[in-house]
């Protein structure tokens, strides 16, 4: 996804889609598609903050529509670097986010001045989410006992905090308990991408009144050993130290090892917003369009997420006898040709546009900073007056 792209995409667009989107009527009495260059401005003069706001609430509302009462929250906090943001002045841009372990939804992002600052906006990331019961996982840069602290006592929420050498008292505590006396409690195997994966988990009740550990609201103490081994090399072995605010009664080993793994499968949307959306590509890196655009990667993903098929098999062979008759075996069962997908897609945007504009529904007009495209043509954008490409 890229400015072109963009372009591309609203010079086939529709009348209807065009007001839809908020382009204005030209005093001629039709509607001219921006340019790459224009929306490139646009994108420089958006506020990233209200911008993040209005898609992070839109696609909050898509997650809960799915979910039951009953099914607790879990999301993880972790940041990625924009590369191709980066330029010999200025170094590259680093955003924070809140996305969900289940449908990878994005609710909230932030940008941080580099990676080491990362948790002074963990605060400011999670501060207007609706945290009450949920469950937050991070990574080990992200397990500061304030913020902890925080977490736990204002937003009623819980976590599960990675603990390494950065917290070295709480880490050796860890290391010193009594593991070899604790059996497994759950072990999950897989395989793929060219390699083997086992992973264990361990707990261990933390007592305050024996003086628990050095580490704010620590109930449960978790152990996790994991080998890897990649096809035709050799086998490596890593153990992971975890505590978590839930006890033994409100979660059990697998629904915390699960918990774990879905922070680590994280990657794999970072994964997409590289390969699929070419992100690290972008050489956009005026005003905030970094950050805009990596916005608007969490949003077409986050729509399109709900349709990916729950598993992608090998498509059988086909027939000898009907070698041109479509397979539907391996497809997703709410999804088996191009034409149901087609349907899906148009599905989604009706969804958007219905009763109202993607503008009006996302909240767009507090997004920009300075004013909208003018009746004729011109805009003013950074205090430059031009005309509309």
């Amino acid at each position: 996804m890229s400015r072109i792209r963009i372009a591309e995409w609203a010079a086939r667009a529709s009348e209807a889609v065009l007001t839809a989107v908020g382009v204005r009527r030209h005093p001629l009495r039709w509607r001219r598609s921006p340019l790459r260059t224009t929306i490139g401005r646009v994108l420089a003069a958006v506020d990233g903050g209200a911008l993040d706001r209005a898609v992070g609430a839109y696609l909050a509302g898509r997650a809960s529509a799915g979910t039951t009462s009953e099914q607790r929250q879990v999301m993880a906090v972790d940041g990625k670097s924009l590369r191709g943001s980066a330029r010999l002045s200025a170094g590259r841009r680093h955003l924070l986010s809140a996305v969900t372990h289940h449908r990878a939804l994005t609710l909230a992002q932030a940008e941080a001045g580099a990676k080491t600052n990362e948790t002074a906006q963990f605060r400011p990331l999670l501060e207007p989410l609706d945290l009450d019961g949920a469950l937050v996982t991070f990574d080990a840069l992200h397990s500061v006992q304030a913020n902890v602290t925080w977490l736990v006592e204002a937003k009623n929420a819980h976590c599960i905090a990675m603990i390494k050498r950065n917290q070295p008292t709480a880490y050796r505590q860890l290391a010193a308990l009594t593991w070899p006396d604790v059996g497994v409690q759950h072990t999950a195997s897989s395989t793929g991408h060219g390699r083997h994966e086992s992973r264990s988990i361990k707990t261990c009740g933390i007592a305050d009144e024996l003086g628990g550990i050095a580490f704010p609201h620590a109930r449960l103490a978790l152990r996790i050993p994991g080998r890897r081994r990649p096809t035709g090399g050799r086998e490596t072995r890593e153990t992971v130290y975890a505590v978590t605010s839930l006890d033994a009664r409100q979660a059990t080993p697998a629904e915390l090892a699960a918990a774990v793994r879905g922070h680590w499968s994280i990657e794999a949307l970072h994964h997409v917003r590289d390969v699929t959306y070419a992100e690290d590509a972008a050489t956009l890196h005026t005003g905030t369009g970094p950050r805009a655009m990596a916005t608007f990667r969490n949003l077409a993903i986050g729509l399109l997420k709900p349709l990916e098929p729950p598993t992608s098999p090998r498509p059988p062979a086909r027939s000898a006898t009907s070698p041109n008759e479509p397979s539907t075996s391996w497809a997703s069962p709410a999804i088996r040709t191009p034409t149901e997908l087609d349907q899906a897609l148009q599905a989604i945007g009706s969804d958007i546009t219905q009763s109202s504009s993607v503008v009006g529904q996302l909240g767009l007009p507090h997004v920009l900073r300075q004013p909208p495209l003018r009746l004729d043509g011109s805009s003013k954008l950074n205090g430059v007056s031009s005309r509309v490409d």
